[in-house]
């Protein structure tokens, strides 16, 4: 599984860098947004394995950044 990319969004920053730094270190590919818009773009523009989003989030929840992914 190492190797695979992995998206990971939350407008709290500490939960983005905790989840980002064990990922990593397990050798994940990380990218991290701290906004739905964002995280949108980046979806536009790359494909990810795998998703992991915080539901409730102030300008686009998790709901939809996931309807749109998928």
């Amino acid at each position: 599984m190492a190797g695979q990319r992995i998206l990971v969004v939350d407008d709290d920053s500490q939960i983005v860098k905790v989840c980002t730094k064990a990922l990593r270190a397990s050798g994940f590919v990380v990218e991290s947004s701290l906004d739905g818009r964002e995280a949108i773009a980046l979806l536009r523009e790359k494909k990810f394995d795998l998703l992991i989003v915080n539901l409730m989030m102030p300008d686009i929840d998790g709901f939809e950044i996931l309807r749109i992914a998928r």
